[in-house]
């Protein structure tokens, strides 16, 4: 019987076996300093910079920050002194993006998504007008923002996430396993979603083929690819891989001490020697994106 990890706390960055997956960390710099156009958002806006100056725009439009909570500044203030203004970010970035839980469908539990480190701050990484209302905001953003910035927005990662931030791989031959690269680089897979899986320490590899485990990725891979046949026909293996670069994770006091916790890929592969060049994310019944 394997065991899922569930309900993985967002503070900090956890480690799976000494690699650190994606989470929120909170961060106390400011950054760049960026006056915003509106004069006060929400949460939920997307926030495009150009040099000094900020904007809301449609989140469908690319954009590199989301706002999760606004505050006025005499309540941030007060937050602030009292030490609990990034427990406060941390929270909103919580609810907002979901736990950074999958929940592609109702049984499928204990995957989470493997974006990129998000990091969420406080104003003034961005700034109101100099008239109007003054307020503070938390802003959730990737460390790792695309040049070109990206679509859709984090609240929606429960089921996928924006393809700008997909985590792809190259495959390639040494002891660390896979290479990983940006999407729209030439690539063998996708992950779409990891968990830990608990098996017993003489079978590690129990969880590669747990047929509930595979189902629920494969529900997981559908919905995010937006397609009834993840396969593409035939051309695409859904599967479970152990996760790059890490280590199996011993169990705790209250754990079964004969079990390991085995850091596992919800992916899609490629079959054959072709490669992919673009995301898979909400694809659709549209071409793979395939180099011969």
């Amino acid at each position: 019987m394997i065991r899922r990890l569930l309900g993985v706390a967002l503070v900090g960055a956890v480690l799976l076996g000494g690699a650190a997956v994606a989470r929120l960390h909170w961060s106390g710099l400011a950054g760049i300093a960026r006056t915003l156009s509106a004069e006060r958002p929400v949460a939920g806006d997307c926030i495009r910079t150009a040099g000094e100056f900020a904007e809301i725009v449609a989140c469908t439009s690319a954009h590199s920050a989301e706002v999760v909570l606004v505050l006025d500044r005499a309540d941030a203030a007060r937050q602030r002194q009292a030490g609990t203004l990034g427990t406060l970010c941390q929270q909103a970035a919580d609810g907002y993006t979901g736990g950074l839980r999958v929940t592609a469908a109702p049984d499928v539990v204990g995957w989470q998504q493997p974006v990129v480190l998000l990091q969420v701050a406080s104003t003034p990484r961005i700034r109101p007008p100099a008239t109007g209302p003054d307020w503070r905001a938390c802003i959730l953003e990737p460390v790792d923002t695309p040049s070109g910035g990206y679509r859709g927005d984090l609240r929606s990662m429960t089921t996928r996430v924006p393809a700008e931030l997909a985590t792809c791989a190259r495959q390639v031959s040494n002891q660390y396993g896979d290479l990983a690269v940006s999407c729209d680089r030439p690539h063998q897979s996708q992950t779409f979603a990891q968990q830990i899986a608990w098996v017993p320490a003489d079978d590690r590899r129990a969880a590669l083929h747990d047929p509930d485990m595979l189902a629920s990725c494969r529900a997981i891979v559908a919905t995010a690819m937006d397609t009834d046949d993840p396969t593409a026909g035939g051309k695409l293996v859904v599967e479970l891989a152990r996760t790059r670069g890490t280590t199996a994770v011993t169990p705790t006091a209250d754990q079964d001490p004969g079990s390991l916790g085995i850091p596992l890929d919800c992916r899609v592969r490629v079959i054959g020697t072709a490669t992919l060049d673009g995301s898979l994310t909400g694809l659709g019944n549209n071409p793979l994106p395939l180099q011969q």
